[in-house]
């Protein structure tokens, strides 16, 4: 494989929280997490900053394995289509993004992955719960769902960067995951600063699964394990903040963030990483605390 992403993290000035997403991912039943570690860059020997380099989502035998047949897919906003993009929108306005493999408009390969998702969207729609279990991996769903409302992805809520696989023979699958940094509190609108709430679960798609019971029940067993976790977070959070924690200063040299607003913090006024640090670990606790008992009540 030889794509890979530099995330320079530049608005979330803990530079942590896609790495979290990412330790969430692992540790779900989900095909593929991307891998990543941090790195400092230098250019004719000038530092440029801090970056955390990941693997890209793209089709590979060890990334996201969708055989010679099968389709990678992203919901996107309008406003970031290229102009060779292959979409559709489904008859209640969301747009996908066919990213792999390349294809033609009007194909029976664009048809069949637009009547497919279409049809997944009207027996949700329509209430019809066993011929959606038909067409859905409903694990997959159930496990996507909770990183990112554990996380309250202000994107995650069929907006941006949410992807799934479609393989025909097979059941449509959501993941992998991706686009952490203005989660987990890092965010100053649609109350996601909140560790209160849900948001996930008020997206079009995921909002109507809700109504199956079988899909709750599947919800409340899958949100206790990943609970059973929530000290194993917080310890990694830790562990990275040691990690990174002598980067970040120089990389703060470069870019000049800490104190000051990056569109669109929250807690923008704390003048060190140890206070950054303090806040994120707080709303992740925060945030499993609230969802333990709001997920018990459903």
């Amino acid at each position: 494989d030889k794509k890979w992403i530099f995330l320079a993290n530049y608005a979330d000035k803990s530079m942590s929280r896609t790495t979290l997403a990412f330790k969430l991912g692992y540790l779900s039943n989900l095909d593929w997490t991307p891998k990543s570690d941090f790195i400092e860059v230098f250019l004719n020997g000038k530092h440029q900053g801090t970056y955390q380099v990941t693997e890209k989502i793209e089709e590979d035998d060890h990334r996201v394995n969708i055989g010679s047949d099968g389709y990678l897919l992203e919901i996107d906003r309008r406003s970031k289509i290229d102009s060779d993009d292959i979409y559709f929108t489904t008859s209640r306005n969301i747009l996908f993004n066919i990213k792999s493999p390349e294809i033609s408009w009007g194909s029976d390969e664009y048809y069949y992955i637009k009547n497919y998702l279409n049809k997944v969207e009207d027996e949700l729609f329509n209430s019809s719960f066993i011929e959606l279990k038909k067409l859905v991996d409903i694990d997959s769903f159930v496990d996507w769902y909770l990183i990112n409302e554990i996380a309250k992805n202000n994107d995650a809520k069929f907006i941006s960067s949410c992807y799934m696989t479609l393989i025909p023979g097979q059941k449509l699958k959501m993941g992998p995951i991706w686009d952490f940094d203005i989660a987990f509190g890092n965010i100053n609108f649609n109350d996601n600063e909140k560790a209160e709430g849900f948001w996930i679960k008020n997206s079009s798609w995921i909002k109507m699964m809700f109504e199956d019971e079988d899909f709750v029940k599947r919800v409340k067993e899958r949100f206790l394990y990943f609970y059973s976790h929530k000290q194993d977070i917080i310890n990694y959070s830790n562990d990275l903040y040691k990690k990174i924690n002598s980067s970040r200063h120089e990389n703060n040299k470069v870019w000049k963030t800490l104190g000051y607003y990056i569109w669109p913090n929250y807690a923008y006024k704390f003048s060190s990483f140890t206070e950054e640090q303090a806040y994120l670990n707080n709303w992740i606790i925060n945030r499993f605390e609230w969802l333990k008992v709001a997920i018990e009540n459903l």
